[in-house]
This record gives C-alpha cells, structure tokens and sequence, in this order.
C-alpha cells in the first residue's frame, strides 16, 4: 500500500489484503467517445484536478505523469491511467474500488458534451473476494452498481466459473450504418494474464500464479 493513501484509508485497505494476500489480477475500465469532428483534444482537455478526484474514487493517487503526442499516460499507486482524446483505459489491482469513479468519469464527459459509445468493465475472478471492498465483492453488485448509472449492459462470464475465468461487462452505443462496422472499430486489444512462472521465481518472497499474486511470509528464526 503507497503511503500516499495516508490515514484510516490505507489501514483499512493494509488489513484486507494483509488477512489474505494481495489481489493481483487487475479490474480494468475503458471509455470512448463518439468522434468529434474537429475536436483534437477531447478527453486530454480534462484537467489533472479531475483526474485526481478520479483516483480519489477508487481510493489511489497519481504519482507521475507524461505527456506524449497521442495520448496522456499516468502511473497511480495501483497500476496505470491512460488518457486518448477518445479513449480512456484504467487499470487498478488490490482493493481499489475502480467503479466508484464511474459517476464522476461521466459527469465530466458529459460536461464537455461528448457521449459514450462504449463503455467496458472486466476483471479476472477474484483469489480473495471477501476481502474486496463495496460493490467488487461479486460481479453481480459490479453490474448492478453499473445498471444503476443507466449504463445499459450486460455481464458476461468467459471461461469455466469452477476455474480461472473472466467477468466482462460492456455497454454498445456505436451507431454502424447499413449494419456494417464503423469506422472507429479498427483498432485490436490483446489482454495477457500470467498463468504459470518457472521455478525460480517460486524460489522469491512472492510469486504469481494464475494471475494472482501470492504474499509469502517469512518464518520468523527463533
């Protein structure tokens, strides 16, 4: 836990993980917008105070941050921040609670005038459920929570749910003429999850396994 939390919040946080071990595979949140025509910047014009009362939500803070030509990347104290003038991805692990920024991502949107086309959230299954905090216990109250934002989705659930699997929730607005894919739907994603590490890795004080990381503690010597 970055010490950046401060306070009650990161006690809070520090004793559901240290019950356990700590959540590594990630909840991931991506938005994109409607193109604009003539509108180079879109999202990149929101300014740091917002993004900062983003984190805020989801109960992480911004460390660093770089301006490239395409897009705005930020390193928060739980993963990553990437910001396009049409897309935005974020990628929280641990406890974060990554939805609780979804009223306020919007409310800045739409103060802007743009709309969402799509919006997406997904995660791996959870080592540690109970140790998740509000709505991110079950996928279930994640897709609830969404629903009662009016983000009209659904849920689904790939892999087999008595093993490693993936929750994936995604709202479609794109408008495709004739039926046909827009425009807009050209770039790809590919998603990697660690599954196995070799046997050296075993030998540390932590490994990752099936996407998850794995807290070993030291046995104290008498």
């Amino acid at each position: 836990i970055n010490a950046e939390y401060g306070g009650e919040q990161a006690d809070s946080m520090a004793d559901a993980e240290d019950s356990n071990g700590f959540e590594g595979p990630e909840k991931r949140l991506e938005i994109n917008l409607r193109p604009v025509e003539g509108d180079s910047e879109g999202l990149r014009s929101l300014p740091r105070e917002f993004w900062d009362r983003c984190m805020e939500a989801l109960h992480g803070s911004i460390l660093d941050h770089v301006a490239g030509v395409d897009f705005d990347a930020y390193i928060i104290t739980e993963s990553s921040l990437f910001v396009y003038p049409s897309q935005m991805i974020v990628l929280t692990c641990g406890t974060t609670t990554l939805l609780e920024m979804t009223p306020i991502l919007l409310e800045g949107v739409r103060s802007k005038g743009y709309e969402v086309e799509w919006f997406q959230f997904s995660r791996k299954n959870y080592t540690f459920p109970e140790s998740q905090r509000a709505m991110h216990v079950d996928f279930a109250s994640e897709v609830e929570f969404l629903k009662d934002l009016d983000i009209h989705g659904e849920g689904y659930a790939i892999g087999p749910l008595t093993s490693d699997h993936y929750y994936f929730f995604f709202a479609d607005n794109i408008v495709r003429p004739d039926g046909r894919n827009a425009p807009q739907e050209t770039d790809q994603q590919l998603n990697i999850c660690l599954l196995y590490t070799s046997d050296a890795a075993d030998e540390e004080d932590s490994v990752d396994l099936g996407g998850r990381r794995i807290i070993k503690k030291k046995k104290k010597k008498k």
